[in-house]
């Protein structure tokens, strides 16, 4: 959530800022999404009043120490796409090694730029 240059009521914004990023508030807004909570405790009240009668299962799976996020990189969605095109390959013949080979040579030039430009961005902050 951010709050534009230049708003209207930049006092309002920030107080919905503050209400969301509660507990009650993140709370309603997931009850309202129909998702599983991002805190690290719940209230009771979330519990009963969701929806889904399996939300403490993904609450649960999400907290596990084996769930894995796909990494935070710009270029995450064209990896992603590039890998399930490799996929795709595989599955009608492609060799395993020269798809995936296809992929890192279209990836990694991007990669690379992508850790320059936050090692130069780190240095500016320094």
């Amino acid at each position: 959530l951010v709050i534009p240059k230049g708003a209207r009521e930049p006092e309002g914004a920030w107080e919905f800022v503050r209400f969301v990023q509660s507990q009650k508030g993140m709370e309603l807004l997931c009850l309202g999404q129909k998702k599983h909570s991002p805190l690290a405790v719940v209230s009771d009240e979330f519990w009963r009043e969701h929806e889904n009668p399996s939300i403490r299962l993904f609450y649960e799976l999400a907290k596990s120490p084996s769930a894995q996020a796909p990494p935070k990189l710009g270029i995450w969605p064209e990896y992603s796409a590039e890998m399930n095109n490799a996929f795709d390959r595989i599955q009608r013949g492609a060799d395993v090694r020269t798809a995936l080979r296809d992929v890192v040579k279209r990836m990694q030039p991007k990669l690379d730029d992508e850790l320059a430009l936050r090692r130069a961005r780190q240095e500016e902050r320094r």
